[in-house]
Order: C-alpha cells, then sequence, then structure tokens
C-alpha cells in the first residue's frame, strides 16, 4: 500500500518564457504575432465600461475582436484575415467574492491561474480541474477554451463548476447568467453557451465557480503490458468493481517516455517502454485503504499478462500528475511538426478507437509522441509529429475516422503552416446552422472571431 497526502509537490518556480510576455501593455507578445500576424493591436480595459468603450470605438474601422487573456491560447482554431484588435482582460484581476464556508467564489476573467490556485489553497480548496501551478493564463481563457484535465470523469466538465458568468457582448451590452449559489434554476443557463465559445460570443468578465475540499489522501499507481488489449482489459476491471479512481487512463509507448522526462526517482528510469495504465485516488484515508486493497485483487488477476506495477513515490506522483495535466497541449506553440487531436465519443467505444488510431499510424509517415485513451470518460488524446505532408495526410485520414466513428473532435494544436487549412472541429458539426444563429445574436455586427465558432 502507498498512500501520499494531497499537499506533497516538488513543483518549483516556473520559468518565465519572454515570448509569452507583452513588451508594452498595447504590444502584442512574440507568440501572438506569430499566431495572428503583424497587423495586431492589443487593448488592456481595466473595467466593463472601458470595455465597453473599446468595443463601440472599434465599430467600423474593419478590425477582427479576439477576446484573450495573457494570449497563451491564440493558436487555437485559424487565424482570421486582416486587422486585428486582442482585447485582453489581464487588467480585470481582481477577486470579487470568495466564501470559503460555502465553496464558492467570484473573480473577473483576468485573474491569473497561479494566483487563482494560491488563494484557495488558504483554505485548502481547490476547482476540481487539474490546474498546473507552474502553467500561465487567465481564469477567463481557461474557459473561453473549456479546458478540462484527466480528473474530468470523477468531477465532472469545467461547465458543471460553474455557477455564474458575466461579460459583454460585441454590440457592448452586458450580459448575466446564475450568481454565487450552487443550485440556481432562474432562467436558461445562458453561461454554458459561453463555456468553449474562444471569443465568438462576447468578452467574458467575471465567473463564478463552486469549490471542493482538496481530497486528504492521494494514491497513484502504473501497470505496464506488452498488448494494448491486455491494458485496456486490466483498466476495464476497474470500471466491474467498487474502485473509483479519479484519474484512469490507458497510455501507448511513447507517452512512459514522457513520464520518464518528468520523474526523477531513480528507479522510474527502468519503467519499461510498453502500453500501460495509470490511475489516481482520491479521498479520506479509509476510502483510499479499501480501494487500494481492491486494486491488489485486480493486480493478481493480470498478473499474467502484465510485466509490473509500480506505486508512485512522492516526487513521481506530482510530476505524472503534471504530465497527463499538460499532455492535451503543445510543449512549444512554435513547433511546425506537431498536431494534437482529441476525440471524444462513447466510453465503450475506447478500445476500438485506440485499434483504429494505430491502424492509421502504422500506415501514415506520423510518428507518435504519445496517446492517452480514458476507458471511463470516452476522452482521448493523440500526439502526432511529421512534416507538413504527413500532417495534413493524417488529419485528412483522422477526420474520416471521426467521420466513421462518429465521435466529436478537435483539433487541439497544429503548425502556423498548416492552421488557416484546418478546421477546429474534426467533423461537421450537425448543430452548426444553430450556432451561427446565436452567435449573430451575440454578435450583430459580425466583428467577432468566427472562424473559431
Amino acid at each position: 500500500m502507498n498512500l501520499k497526502t494531497s499537499h506533497s509537490s516538488n513543483a518549483q518556480d516556473p520559468q518565465i518564457d519572454e515570448r509569452f510576455q507583452r513588451p508594452e501593455p498595447s504590444t502584442p507578445s512574440e507568440h501572438e504575432r506569430w499566431c495572428y500576424g503583424d497587423d495586431v493591436e492589443v487593448s488592456e480595459p481595466e473595467n466593463e465600461e472601458e470595455l465597453i468603450d473599446i468595443i463601440e470605438n472599434s465599430a467600423g474601422k474593419g478590425q477582427t475582436l479576439i477576446p484573450t487573456g495573457l494570449g497563451h491560447h491564440a493558436y487555437l482554431g485559424p487565424p482570421p484575415e486582416g486587422k486585428i484588435l486582442l482585447v485582453s482582460t489581464s487588467r480585470m484581476n481582481s477577486i470579487v467574492q470568495y466564501e470559503p464556508e460555502d465553496f464558492t467564489i467570484g473573480v473577473q476573467a483576468g485573474v491569473s491561474l497561479r494566483h487563482f490556485i494560491q488563494e484557495l489553497a488558504t483554505n485548502d480548496q481547490e476547482l476540481a480541474l487539474d490546474l498546473d501551478p507552474q502553467r500561465d493564463g487567465t481564469i477567463g481563457g481557461l474557459v473561453a477554451a473549456n479546458w478540462h484535465g484527466p480528473r474530468r470523469h470523477q468531477h465532472g466538465l469545467l461547465r458543471s463548476l460553474i455557477i455564474g458568468l458575466s461579460g459583454v457582448r460585441a454590440n457592448g451590452v452586458r450580459f448575466k447568467s446564475g450568481g454565487m449559489v450552487v443550485k440556481n434554476v432562474a432562467g436558461y443557463d445562458l453561461g454554458k453557451l459561453l463555456v468553449g465559445s474562444l471569443g465568438t460570443l462576447g468578452v467574458i468578465t467575471q465567473i463564478n465557480f463552486k469549490l471542493r475540499q482538496r481530497s486528504e489522501v492521494v494514491s497513484m499507481g502504473l501497470g505496464f503490458f506488452k498488448d494494448p488489449e491486455d491494458a485496456f482489459a486490466f483498466a476495464q476491471e476497474f470500471a466491474y468493481n467498487s474502485v473509483e479512481p479519479a484519474i484512469l487512463e490507458v497510455f501507448n509507448p511513447e507517452a512512459v517516455a514522457g513520464f520518464k522526462k518528468e520523474c526523477s526517482s531513480s528507479h522510474s528510469k527502468d519503467w519499461p517502454s510498453e502500453w500501460g495504465v495509470v490511475w489516481k485516488l482520491e479521498g479520506n484515508e479509509s476510502s483510499v485503504e479499501t480501494q487500494e486493497r481492491e486494486i491488489e485483487a485486480l493486480k493478481k488477476n493480470r498478473s499474467a499478462s502484465a510485466s509490473g506495477f509500480e506505486s508512485l513515490e512522492t516526487e513521481d506522483l506530482s510530476a505524472v500528475s503534471r504530465y497527463l495535466t499538460q499532455f492535451s497541449e503543445p510543449d512549444d506553440p512554435f513547433r511546425q511538426d506537431l498536431a494534437l487531436l482529441r476525440f471524444s465519443l462513447p466510453a465503450r467505444n475506447t478500445r476500438q478507437l485506440c485499434r483504429d488510431v494505430g491502424r492509421i499510424q502504422k500506415d501514415s509517415k506520423l510518428l507518435s509522441e504519445g496517446q492517452l485513451f480514458s476507458p471511463l470518460s470516452g476522452m482521448s488524446v493523440i500526439r502526432l509529429r511529421g512534416d507538413r505532408p504527413a500532417l495534413k495526410a493524417g488529419l485528412t485520414s483522422y477526420r474520416e475516422l471521426a467521420k466513421e466513428a462518429s465521435a466529436q473532435g478537435k483539433v487541439l494544436f497544429v503548425g502556423k503552416d498548416l492552421r488557416r487549412e484546418q478546421t477546429y472541429s474534426l467533423r461537421a458539426d450537425p448543430n452548426r446552422a444553430l450556432a451561427e444563429k446565436i452567435q449573430k445574436v451575440f454578435d450583430p455586427k459580425q466583428c467577432l472571431h468566427r472562424s473559431r465558432l
């Protein structure tokens, strides 16, 4: 048995990447120029009144308005043509209301993720979203991109954690949904439309969340298998028992290389380069101990097909958690040889998706930088590496796969040279016409970044 307290961490102060820093308040960063081009301006309002003035004054100037925080998700979706005005909420960065006893918090969209995490840690609370303390960005950017991590199966997606949201539409009209009460049933939950809208419906200015107490104990383990079928069979055993992991992912051999780079313990270097399963348990000491005993029984049942099992030490537990959290984002958004794809389909079809991905990889010139499949949530992320022709051909194959598998999917990242040629969705959205009608209501003058819709 290997129990770890949730407060153990070997996180170091992150190094500042100057490519993401704006040299002056009104000057785009190197990353923003890379993604949008040179014809870019930046405005940083300090409140909603200034924001409305900026929106109204930009009317008729032929600029595309793109709501942003610090610009870390600028790579999402194809860039617009022509002049661009980045409307940054980075100066709207106050914690408006924090009620630890009620487990609720209201923050402005420009609050940094680091500040947010630190504030909640003072009361041993968290937003159940796998936030990385070493990651840059703002709360507004997190919501606009509908970011979520590997604990989504147990705690839900970002939409389920928001209890209130407000902002300004592209015509300067304010909107508000929900409040600071967890059970709020007044009217249609407009805020859910804004989650994942990538700035196509308006500028988010404030978000209210429901929180949770950080777990008393966490435990994490790995299992290695030569055959992916055996890895999936072991992971499926979790669903047939009373084990309720916060994280359960099946990973390919290339992902092991990623684990090893993050881990610092000496024995992690000896992990086999095979298919495997990673799981994480959370809760009080009694519940985690009970689930640990059940997992020990599952290990014995699968010992013949497994190459081995590992219980993660404290330093490796934090490192592997961070790797899983960062897996769906580019390690360097300036890369031209990388593509990141996310599939979402019924959990029972995840194993077949893995087989189909293996078939495509075998027939293509693309190299794998890692694959993660969640047999509980049905969410899968594929990291691919190749030159421009190989990536272009591979993306076509994966779009066909998404259609055949009736899976929803996103192109989370692709190099700058291919970005204008690729739609954000892997397959045609059956609700596209409805989405366009809604977008026109929020943006009647069509001045927002519509290509991200």
